[in-house]
């Protein structure tokens, strides 16, 4: 469950949206409040090549145009208790991936699909330390590969000798560091640790985010196959984790 201090920055994260629905109430005294979900964040990082469909409880929710591939985003809502995620092959149905987990209908989280074989783990985003006049963020290593890596935002290190991430190491993923600002707000460069040699780098029109800016929750990962030229070459992006 969250926090009393997390309950209260997210509802003022959430404040405009709350005024409007307490408008609707003063004018029509039977709307009933909707139940409250659980936001997921789905992001596939795995380089192998078959088109999956994602279900939840044994019923696919991404649709027939929806090929879930190398970077794919979304959102999905639930409602509390336990759900089965899977990822199923597109053509044949076959189970590439799958996880069971306890959700809280207050709470964001975040499924990653990774590696290959295809692993997928359920992280919980902890806004306990999350600071909402605050740029809040995170860094994720879901490369492939063996480098560790430095994450830059501008010319600014924020994170550094950041090793591939596994299983307990994602689980663990859980907070967020915060930063007043960055003198280049919309630009990210992943460099091999201790060194200039840039492995990817994305800016403001490559960034599903667009820039990072104060009062914002963020997710920032690098993934891919180092020595890839294809589809799964090393990516650096940024998902919201905070989001209405």
């Amino acid at each position: 469950m969250l926090t009393k201090k997390n309950r209260v920055w997210a509802a003022v994260a959430l404040l405009t949206g709350i005024a409007g629905f307490s408008s609707c109430l003063k004018s029509n005294n039977n709307v009933t409040p909707p139940r409250p979900q659980a936001q997921i964040n789905i992001l596939n990082v795995s380089n192998s090549p078959v088109f999956a469909s994602f279900y939840d409880n044994d019923q696919r929710v991404s649709n027939d145009n929806t090929n879930i591939s190398f970077n794919t985003n979304y959102r999905y809502g639930v409602y509390g208790g336990v759900h089965k995620l899977e990822l199923k092959n597109k053509k044949g149905d076959s189970i590439i991936t799958s996880l069971s987990a306890n959700f809280d209908s207050t709470s964001y989280y975040t499924y990653i699909a990774f590696d290959n074989p295809v692993k997928s783990v359920n992280i919980l985003s902890d806004f306990s330390s999350a600071d909402g006049s605050k740029i809040n963020i995170r860094c994720l290593n879901l490369s492939n590969g063996t480098d560790k890596i430095d994450f830059y935002i501008g010319g600014e290190k924020i994170d550094s000798n950041r090793n591939p991430m596994g299983i307990s190491d994602l689980y663990a993923a859980t907070k967020f560091v915060q930063f007043s600002n960055f003198s280049v707000n919309n630009v990210v460069t992943i460099k091999k640790a201790g060194t200039d040699v840039t492995l990817a780098t994305a800016n403001s029109s490559q960034l599903k985010v667009g820039s990072f800016n104060a009062g914002q929750v963020y997710t920032i990962y690098y993934a891919g196959n180092s020595g890839s030229t294809g589809v799964d070459k090393p990516v650096v992006d940024a998902i919201f984790s905070l989001y209405q």
